[in-house]
């Protein structure tokens, strides 16, 4: 099964036109946001062209999901022609439902279309549009979807396919979802992108549920629905949620999706998968193993055993139709140098010699005696057929080679950008590294400054040393005075 184009109300691929469009946001459908016509709305002037909505799309048909209500009505032109009424489901069992298809249109010439769309009744809300498209639909960058049912994600585990299941908001992507209640339980997608996410169901049941999801082997992402403490509310549904998105370098890519946590009466559910693609994708499924993975030597070997036996067997053929040959022309040209000596049995070897040397004319002796090799018209178509087998060989080899190339490249891919992770971490470290360096620094030398404040303050301040007569203090009095001393 091929994938589709998924088209959200969101993308500049729609475009409105009209004052009666609104948007809005709702938790339970793809992309969380819807746009509404609002027909019953009066416009402010009489000019106003009526609500429309117009698309262009590369393929064989496209439909219209979202929300309808009562009175639903619409009209619509395709590709430039009249404006037609459109036949559209308008049962009040689906009104203001989510993931209900509103109108579409199938099995159209394969090419570029474009469709307008002008609501004329009711207030719907448009959430995408799923086009199906052709080989020779640009894939670029377009959002590819893959409902559960699609044969190209490989479930591993007990998974029970539920269909037609109607909830209280809506139902689920192409009205089929996919459960499983085993822990280990997996699946796994190859693809051809630059991004994936998976979409799924949650039921607000009572236990824990965890699962984990891994690029290419890659560190496992963990993302928990419920850790076990919500209020148990078996009627409360979630639609549409996005339980993991990641961007990856554009190629081939494998994606693992694991249970990795369910208790109590929890459910495991997968709705959709998206991916966006690149110039190399193609809506025919791939070999998206990595290299160094078990199934892709498998493969390989299996390939190149194959090809060995249908050689040998082609060759084993040549051998008995030549022999019958030879044997043809010795009772048609009986041998006159006497005893009969039969010839050499050939063995054809596995790989042929070169053209101008095959090994059964190299002797100049055949067997019947002296002298030159007979001339047997068959050899020219024998030794044609064997050329083919040497060519045929060579294109197996090739192609070996070449799958050896490709898978070598993607290694130097994978390891490039692991690098490149490694060096970001590590250049990340230095900076936290050096970061806490200085901070420890810029610590150490606020303490110091802090303690020598502190030394500074506490410290007794000295008494100034005396710099002239009035700060040395009362002076000395004279000693006293000896009159015996005295000398008229």
């Amino acid at each position: 099964m091929a994938p589709s184009i998924l088209i959200d109300s969101a993308s500049p691929e729609m475009k409105y036109a009209g004052e009666q469009w609104k948007l809005g946001f709702d938790p339970d459908v793809h992309g969380g946001s819807t746009n509404t016509c609002r027909t019953n709305l009066t416009v402010s002037t009489t000019t106003s062209i009526p609500p429309t909505l117009l698309v262009s799309f590369h393929g064989t048909g496209i439909r219209f999901y979202g929300q309808p209500s009562n009175g639903f009505a619409l009209n619509y032109t395709f590709d430039n022609s009249r404006s037609r009424v459109a036949d559209t489901n308008t049962t009040q069992e689906i009104s203001g439902k989510t993931g209900i298809q509103l109108w579409g249109v199938e099995q159209v010439t394969s090419g570029l279309h474009s469709i307008s769309l002008i609501p004329t009744g009711g207030q719907p809300s448009f959430d995408y549009a799923v086009v199906t498209p052709t080989s020779s639909s640009p894939l670029n960058e377009k959002i590819l979807v893959l409902d559960d049912t699609d044969l190209q994600i490989k479930y591993n585990g007990v998974w029970v396919p539920e269909t037609g299941k109607r909830f209280p908001n809506g139902i689920a992507f192409g009205d089929t979802m996919r459960g499983t209640t085993r822990k280990g339980d997996s699946m796994t997608l190859g693809f051809v992108g630059s991004s994936i996410s998976v979409y799924g169901l949650l039921n607000q049941r009572p236990g824990i549920l965890s699962s984990t999801y891994s690029i290419d082997g890659g560190p496992p992402t963990t993302f928990t629905a419920y850790n076990g403490s919500q209020t148990a509310a078996s009627d409360i549904w979630s639609l549409s949620q996005r339980f993991f998105f990641k961007e990856v370098i554009p190629g081939n890519h494998t994606l693992t999706v694991t249970v990795s946590e369910i208790t109590g009466s929890q459910v495991f559910y997968i709705d959709y998968i998206t991916f966006e693609g690149t110039s190399a994708t193609s809506l025919t499924p791939k070999s998206t193993t990595q290299s160094g993975s078990k199934s892709s030597h498998e493969k390989l070997i299996g390939g190149i055993v194959a090809g060995g036996i249908v050689l040998l067997i082609l060759l084993s053929c040549l051998r008995a139709k030549f022999q019958r040959m030879v044997k043809s022309w010795r009772s048609q040209n009986p041998s006159d140098h006497g005893t009969y000596v039969p010839p050499p049995v050939y063995e054809p070897p596995l790989h042929p010699p070169p053209l101008h040397a095959p090994p059964h004319f190299a002797s100049p002796s055949w067997g019947y005696g002296a002298g030159p090799a007979p001339s047997d018209p068959a050899i020219p178509h024998l030794q044609r057929e064997i050329d083919i087998l040497r060519l045929q060989n060579e294109q197996i080899q090739r192609e070996v080679e070449e799958r050896r190339r490709r898978e070598a490249e993607e290694r130097l891919q994978r390891e490039g950008a692991e690098r490149i992770r490694r060096e970001a971490d590590e250049r990340a470290r230095r900076e936290v590294a050096e970061r806490s360096q200085r901070d420890a620094e810029e610590r150490t030398r606020r303490e110091a400054s802090e303690r020598t404040v502190r030394e500074t303050a506490e410290r007794p301040s000295p008494r100034p040393a005396a710099t002239n007569d009035t700060d040395a203090g009362p002076a000395e009095p004279p000693p006293p005075y000896d009159a015996s001393h005295y000398i008229p």
